[in-house]
């Protein structure tokens, strides 16, 4: 992934919820705390665009979807004039994918 691109979240809402953390929120499946600045994504329909490089990490933060079904995803985004692109899954991607999708749209 690069910046300028899109990351699009769809999932049945409320069932789920998307709230990006850090890299120790990520692992430890924590949700930020009501003082943080972004308030959890809830739609269902969810776009993120990707401003800036960097590795970038979200979970769901329902019941515990991320800790017992590995709902969370970590994903680094290269600059835009980079040729690098990657896209990391983490836990179980399967129970991911089935309940949560994501849908990665890169802007040309």
């Amino acid at each position: 992934m690069k910046t300028k691109s899109n990351l699009l979240f769809k999932y049945k809402a409320p069932n789920h919820n998307v709230f990006k953390v850090d890299g120790a929120g990520f692992k430890e499946c924590t949700k930020p705390t009501e003082n943080d600045k972004a308030p959890p994504l809830t739609s269902g329909n969810d776009k993120i665009k990707l401003t800036t490089a960097g590795n970038k990490w979200y979970i769901c933060s329902v019941s515990n979807h991320c800790a017992d079904k590995g709902m969370k995803l970590f994903i680094t985004v290269a600059d835009e004039s980079s040729a690098a692109r990657s896209l990391i899954w983490s836990g179980s991607y399967q129970v991911f994918i089935a309940t949560v999708i994501a849908i990665v749209a890169i802007v040309v």
